[in-house]
């Protein structure tokens, strides 16, 4: 019996562990800002950065987050592309790039930070002088002299697909609903700040993204399934709307019931 008893919760440790997949998420930095470093060229200038994206490789644990790619694009230079980022000494993560600008080689450095929604990153760049025999990418070494440095807010540019789709009479005017795969955060500030993201198409009214408030945290994000829409109700005063999901494990759920048409007033507000 004992036998069977460890057997059944292995397996069912084994199922929660690979219930969950490796997400790859897209980020960009708003509020960019850059300036050079202490090394200086005349005519190389990175200053106002244009854009900067991250490709992040998400897994089961946060230990199997990983930094796959990054790319900053400039108004008066080259743009920098990054990828075989490596985590030194635990908390920042490395990468070589040869044949950047008039450079052999540059070292890219980003702080090993929380990658989520509206956390802060700063990205530094040095000019190589290693060695043969030292490789800044493993060792906790002095990567070289500064080139230039970039640093903004993350926000989360993942594509969405739409999952499912629901209608309903909204004061006798027809409401398309349009469910996103993946929760998001009110970029305008009005109404639920933050949670799962539906589209909106309200005859007469035009095009609004709604925002339903979840019970997963910020930082799980990622790792939620979307599944589909539940409605309840027939009239204005008992639309209720919620969203079934599964959590990081597998567990199917379903969020906070919301009256629809408090949602759409907000989302609709001059």
């Amino acid at each position: 019996m004992k036998f069977l008893v460890r057997s059944f919760t292995l397996v069912l440790a084994m199922l929660v562990f690979t219930s969950v997949e490796a997400k790859t998420v897209k980020y960009e930095l708003t509020q960019l800002n850059s300036n050079n470093g202490s090394i200086q060229y005349p005519g190389l200038n990175f200053f106002n950065a244009k854009s900067a994206v991250l490709t992040i490789t998400k897994g089961l644990l946060p230990s199997d987050t990983q930094l796959t790619s990054l790319e900053i694009t400039f108004p008066n230079a080259a743009k920098l592309a990054a990828t075989n980022f490596k985590l030194v000494d635990g908390n920042k993560y490395r990468a070589i790039v040869s044949g950047a600008w008039i450079y052999k080689e540059v070292i890219v450095e980003l702080d090993a930070v929380p990658f989520e929604s509206r956390a802060q990153a700063m990205i530094n760049v040095f000019v190589s002088e290693r060695t043969a025999f030292i490789n800044p990418v493993v060792e906790g070494t002095n990567p070289g002299a500064s080139l230039f440095m970039a640093f903004g807010i993350l926000r989360d540019i993942t594509p969405t697909r739409i999952v499912d789709t629901a209608t309903a009479i909204v004061s006798n005017k027809k409401v398309t609903l349009s469910l996103r795969d993946r929760l998001g955060i009110n970029e305008l500030g009005r109404g639920v700040p933050e949670g799962f993201v539906i589209d909106a198409l309200w005859y007469g009214k035009g095009s609004r993204t709604l925002y339903l408030m979840s019970p997963v945290p910020r930082q799980e994000f990622d790792y939620a399934e979307v599944i589909g829409l539940v409605m309840e109700g027939a009239t204005d005063v008992d639309l209720f709307v919620s969203v079934k999901f599964k959590d990081r494990n597998g567990f199917e759920m379903i969020s906070p019931r919301m009256p629809l048409k408090d949602l759409l007033d907000q989302a609709y507000a001059p």
